[in-house]
């Protein structure tokens, strides 16, 4: 055990503390240096490998993407319209008004969603309109990553068209906001 006593104790807390900010700032040094090669020339890696927040939009749920040179994989957990749904989505960077951590970013991806629009009665299911629905997403952005605090910001635009088992095909183009935690 590490603490025996009160004053090991508060000798270790400040020990600690000090080795997490130490490993923190040369972290942050070594990040901030990181860049790589994109499709319009240098890109700017945006301090981070990983991410994952929020999205708000037509598509509103939990995202995280996996960054990698000037590519990405963004996955989205989202709750809409009495259902739930899966998109996963390849993404490419580019530089953005040549402002660094601002990067454009465009991809194709897919999804399949699941529906109920049931309204219950006293645990009778009525007016069943279940449903299962896959389709392709486009997506068109631009994101800025907060130099020296681990947030990404975005906006975006996510078209899609979803073809439903009831027959149905469904598309829209969902504007969407996002704030994540990136390191």
């Amino acid at each position: 055990m590490l603490c025996l006593t009160d004053g090991t104790m508060k000798t270790n807390r400040h020990f600690i503390i000090a080795l997490i900010t130490s490993t923190l700032t040369m972290s942050l040094q070594t990040v901030a240096q990181d860049q790589s090669v994109g499709i319009n020339g240098p890109i700017e890696k945006s301090a981070y490998t990983y991410a994952i927040g929020v999205r708000a939009g037509g598509e509103s749920g939990v995202t995280g993407k996996y960054r990698f040179g000037s590519n990405a994989i963004e996955g989205i957990i989202s709750i809409q319209n009495n259902g739930i749904g899966l998109t996963g989505i390849y993404e490419w960077y580019a530089p953005a008004f040549s402002v660094p951590g601002m990067n454009w970013y465009y991809g194709l991806g897919g999804h399949a969603d699941a529906r109920s629009q049931n309204i219950y009665i006293i645990e009778a299911p009525r007016n069943s309109t279940d449903r299962l629905g896959l389709g392709v997403d486009g997506i068109v952005g631009i994101e800025y990553k907060i130099a020296p605090i681990p947030i990404a910001v975005s906006l975006d635009l996510k078209p899609n068209i979803t073809a439903w088992t009831n027959g149905g095909i469904g598309w829209g183009i969902d504007p969407g906001i996002g704030v994540k935690i990136a390191w």
